[in-house]
């Protein structure tokens, strides 16, 4: 794909799925005086943590550089599912999304952090990843918190 097709692409993409998120589903009151459906490029910037003129360029296709953190939080903000983010993570980077779509039981922790995990009887411990995923626990955290075991993954 030309890189103006996948500009194309990717501001097609962006003002689909902004139109698709009614604001009353994040909190926001819907208002009569919408003029676009779905959320406003501002929300979805404010969601994501970007400004709004940064959000602006590149729901218009500009060629700007991206990072995979930032395309991470527009993906939050706009609800994205897993091959939705990976379509996002092609358009804007041309290449697959960082975040791993394993389940909790595939992701398998170092022999290190397991033995931390077994070594801390008594303290509740939980593992995160870079996302704040919960990858990982003990039993003392399941019996003060949650069982994570039940926890439905995505």
């Amino acid at each position: 794909m030309n890189e103006k097709t996948r500009l194309e692409a990717l501001s097609t993409f962006l003002k689909t799925k902004r139109a698709q998120i009614k604001p009353e589903s994040i909190g926001l009151a819907a208002g009569s005086r919408r003029r676009t459906p779905g959320l406003r490029r501002e929300e979805v910037a404010q969601l994501a943590g970007v400004s709004t003129t940064w959000y602006t360029w590149l729901e218009q296709g500009r060629d700007i550089k991206v990072s995979s953190i930032v395309l991470d939080c527009i993906s939050v903000a706009l609800q994205l599912k897993n091959d939705e983010r990976d379509y996002l993570y092609n358009l804007a980077l041309e290449t697959k999304s960082e975040i791993p779509h394993q389940k909790k039981d595939q992701l398998e922790l170092n022999p290190s952090l397991k033995r931390i995990l077994a070594e801390l009887t008594y303290c509740p411990t939980i593992i995160t990843d870079r996302h704040c995923h919960i990858v990982g626990w003990n039993p003392a955290a399941a019996h003060v918190f949650l069982d994570f075991e039940k926890i439905p993954n995505d």
